[in-house]
């Protein structure tokens, strides 16, 4: 003979059959401050997005130092990051090429300076 329950489970989740599973209370969430570790009443409004603590050590616009040139089907470039914006690559997909050696990147030739 096999147990049958009113809770059964399929798909990964539970749900119950006929109304018989009892409502849960309601749910609390307490937030705590990141730096002090205190109670807050509500979320904390955090920094998103990228931290930049310390300022660039090269000016916005100019050429990052030790960048790596680059030539895309004959164009030459005076970073990894300046070749990926302007032919429409991922940076990474550059850098993987040059690590790997790399001479084309799909249908695009490239070398590194």
């Amino acid at each position: 003979m096999t147990h049958h329950s009113s809770l059964r489970y399929g798909g990964g989740r539970a749900f119950c059959d006929n109304g018989s599973c009892a409502t849960s209370g309601p749910v609390r969430v307490r937030y705590f401050d990141p730096a002090t570790g205190e109670p807050l009443s509500e979320r904390p409004k955090g920094r998103r997005g990228k931290r930049r603590d310390k300022p660039l050590s090269f000016r916005p616009g100019s050429v990052p130092p030790r960048a790596v040139a680059v030539a895309v089907d004959g164009k030459a470039y005076e970073s990894i990051a300046e070749a990926a914006r302007r032919e429409g690559i991922s940076p990474n997909t550059l850098r993987m090429a040059r690590k790997m050696g790399w001479g084309k990147v799909g249908k695009r030739e490239v070398s590194f300076g």
